[in-house]
């Protein structure tokens, strides 16, 4: 399945660069995911994600190639991962591009990924259901996005810069589901 996606940030586009470059400071504005390691060029990372669906609970372990462009401001992620209790399997590619918007107060990220999900999850992969759950999840994580960049600086291992979002503990897209659901009968009934 592709799913697209789109976020604006009012920030200049140098800075919401070094953010999307920063993978532990992305990491920590998605819900459920974890940084394991990530080698010292910043090209391969490991981690985990955490979701619940209903009554099935996951953990993936992957890892994942990180390419980016510094000049056009495109990246792609390429991974994969593997949760051994429900034997559900992904893959992914996920290009990304950032642009100056706004006169160049903010900057617009387009994002298209392609997903490939095996096992009991890949039950809930299916229409257009996933690119409005894919909407929800982008939302959350702009506005965990967003707050790093207001958040008061802090010191770790001599560098400054801002705290990371607290994300929640696990990814929870049945919740982003029934939120979707309610806006889709909303807009329905009016």
């Amino acid at each position: 399945m592709e799913i697209k996606q789109q976020f604006v940030v009012d920030q200049p586009i140098a800075t919401v660069w070094d953010a999307l470059c920063d993978i532990r400071r992305v990491a920590s504005c998605v819900p459920g995911a974890e940084i394991v390691s990530v080698s010292d060029d910043g090209t391969e990372v490991e981690g985990k994600i955490r979701t619940k669906v209903g009554p099935i609970s996951a953990a993936f372990a992957g890892k994942g190639i990180i390419s980016r462009d510094d000049a056009t401001h495109t990246g792609q992620v390429e991974g994969s991962g593997a949760d051994r209790n429900s034997s559900s399997r992904v893959k992914m590619t996920m290009d990304y591009t950032a642009v100056e918007s706004d006169g160049g107060k903010s900057t617009t990220t387009d994002i298209v990924a392609k997903v490939v999900l095996t096992g009991p999850l890949a039950q809930f992969s299916k229409g257009s259901l996933m690119n409005d759950i894919a909407a929800a999840l982008t939302a959350e994580f702009t506005k965990n996005l967003r707050a790093t960049f207001g958040a008061p600086a802090v010191a770790e291992s001599g560098n400054t810069g801002p705290a990371p979002a607290a994300a929640p503990a696990e990814l929870r897209p049945l919740k982003l589901f029934w939120n979707v659901l309610k806006t889709r009968l909303a807009r329905l009934f009016g």
